[in-house]
């Protein structure tokens, strides 16, 4: 009797300690067989007993992750391949010695692992489900697809954010994924749209709150600048003279100064006298069009170019700043009269070509380069004449259609252009004829 319990006990041991691995292997081949339901029912039969079979574990998940077996579940298979992870630790060496011989180790177990979650990563990929992605991360997070998947989702989130088009989502993404990969032009998009909504009124008062409550933003240049064209409109709308002087005196270190004093020069200005540019310089002394006043007065002053008229011009306006300036016009103009008095003679042809550059637009200017072409008139070289005169219109600016006067008069047959009582030398008209 006591050798029968004997053989009893032992054959319990051997059952207990080889009954995981017969059933293991009866579930592999079953596997094999595809009998996927006695495979089931095997392993499931043997996590009963023990749920830290770690070979049951094992062939349960590899069970669950066939794609052709009726109860697919990756999940459920990532479960056991898990728990089967965390049981083989605990084993003792004979468990392990005997898992071993069954091809069962920890890199069998993390191989089914990483299978299964490729396998995972490849369906979820597909979806293109944020919500999908974010269950995966969830469970899988020692998977070699973590980074991969983290990485699918953060674009699906920026192609979301794109498609929003909101302030809201922008800032969200930026909170969310503060290193992504799509960072700048997400926070370009945020920009812009922050700026375009803040001044989409484009008046001065929206630009203004944007230059104080987004001092960092990179349109903040963009800002002050339209802030500053838009202020200008803004203060000088009614187009007065007020408005302009109130914006020099309350900006004046705005670039637009320049253009309120432009307009205020063009309203004293708009039909040009000497009154009127006399009334500005007195209204405005410290103006930076005064040189400009001062210059359009003594133009239209000494517009005939004799000298005389120079020496009347500082009588009447002794606080003329520029007086050097005038002493040079009047030696001008004496060297011009000289031209004048004496037909020309002991002048150079160079001469003559840079007192009309210089004197130009004056009366005088033109009476000398009339006199100038009247030896060709003589010669009958018209054309050539007329291609003098051409050659110096430029120089005499709102003269020109006293230009065009001359060269009809030309081209009607006229041999003089000026009646003067100064005479021609002969010896200048033969010398033009020959050219």
């Amino acid at each position: 009797m006591r050798a029968f319990l004997r053989l009893s006990f032992c054959c319990f041991l051997l059952i207990g300690i080889w009954g995981p691995a017969l059933a293991f292997e009866d579930g592999l081949k079953a596997l094999q067989k595809k009998n996927y339901d006695k495979a089931l029912s095997i392993f499931n039969e043997a996590l009963e007993k023990n749920p830290d079979d770690v070979a049951a574990l094992y062939g349960l998940s590899k069970l669950l992750s066939l794609p052709e077996f009726a109860s697919h579940d990756l999940e459920k298979a990532y479960v056991h391949i898990i728990n089967a992870k965390g049981a083989y630790p605990q084993a003792n060496e004979k468990v392990k010695k005997k898992l071993q011989k069954q091809k069962i180790d920890e890199q069998a177990l993390t191989n089914l692992q990483n299978q299964i979650d490729s396998v995972t990563f490849v369906a979820v990929a597909e979806k293109k489900n944020m919500e999908a992605l974010q269950e995966y991360l969830d469970v899988h997070k020692t998977s070699l697809f973590y980074d991969k998947a983290a990485e699918l989702k953060e674009d699906l989130a920026f192609e979301e954010t794109i498609r929003e088009n909101t302030d809201k989502a922008y800032s969200e993404f930026l909170k969310k994924y503060p290193n992504s990969k799509n960072k700048e032009a997400v926070k370009k998009k945020y920009d812009k749209l922050i700026y375009t909504k803040a001044t989409e009124s484009k008046d001065h008062k929206a630009y203004k709150f944007f230059i104080d409550n987004y001092p960092e933003s990179p349109y903040i240049d963009e800002a002050k600048q339209k802030y500053e064209v838009a202020l200008f409109k803004h203060l000088t709308a009614d187009d007065t003279e007020t408005s302009y002087e109130a914006y020099i005196a309350n900006y004046p270190d705005s670039k637009f100064v320049k253009i309120a004093e432009d307009s205020i020069f063009a309203k004293y200005t708009s039909f040009p006298s000497i009154p009127e540019y006399e009334r500005y310089i007195q209204r405005y002394p410290k103006s930076k069009k005064i040189y400009e006043a001062w210059n359009k007065i003594y133009i239209l002053y000494t517009d005939s170019g004799d000298p005389e008229v120079y020496t009347q011009f500082l009588t009447k306006y002794p606080d003329y700043p520029y007086k050097n300036d005038v002493q040079n016009d009047v030696e001008l103009a004496t060297f011009g009269l000289n031209m004048l008095l004496n037909n020309f003679q002991g002048f150079q042809d160079d001469q003559v070509d840079a007192y009309l550059k210089l004197a130009a637009p004056t009366d005088q200017a033109l009476k000398v380069l009339l006199l100038k072409v009247q030896p060709l008139l003589a010669a009958n070289q018209r054309q050539k004449a007329i291609d003098v005169l051409e050659l110096h219109r430029a120089e005499f600016q709102n003269k020109g259609y006293k230009i065009d006067k001359a060269i009809a008069t030309i081209k009607q047959g006229a041999k003089t252009l000026v009646s003067d009582k100064v005479t021609l030398r002969a010896g200048a008209a033969n010398k033009s004829a020959k050219e």
